[in-house]
C-alpha cells in the first residue's frame, strides 16, 4: 500500500534504478511496471530517479583510488 503523503510504493525506486542499471529505457521501465504490477507512473517520474542514480554514479567515479588493491588468483581446476 501507499502510505499517507506518498507517492509510490516502498521499494520501487530501488526497482526502477535496478532496471536503468540493466540497460532500460525509461520508456521500457515504464511499460514493464504497468504490465506487470499494474503500476502507472509517468516518464518524468522515472527520469527524475534515474537522474539521482547518475549524481550518486559520478561520486563514485569521482572518488579517490586506493594506492593499492590486493588481487587472488585461484585455481579451481582439478588434475
Amino acid at each position: 500500500m501507499v502510505k499517507k503523503r506518498d507517492v509510490i510504493l516502498d521499494g520501487s525506486e530501488d526497482l526502477i534504478l535496478s532496471l536503468y542499471a540493466k540497460g532500460m529505457t525509461v520508456r521500457d521501465i515504464q511499460n514493464h511496471l504497468d504490465d506487470l504490477y499494474g503500476y502507472q507512473l509517468s516518464t518524468q517520474t522515472i527520469s527524475n530517479m534515474t537522474e539521482k542514480m547518475m549524481l550518486k554514479v559520478g561520486e563514485w567515479q569521482d572518488r579517490p583510488l586506493e594506492a593499492i588493491y590486493p588481487i587472488i588468483f585461484m585455481d579451481a581446476t582439478a588434475a
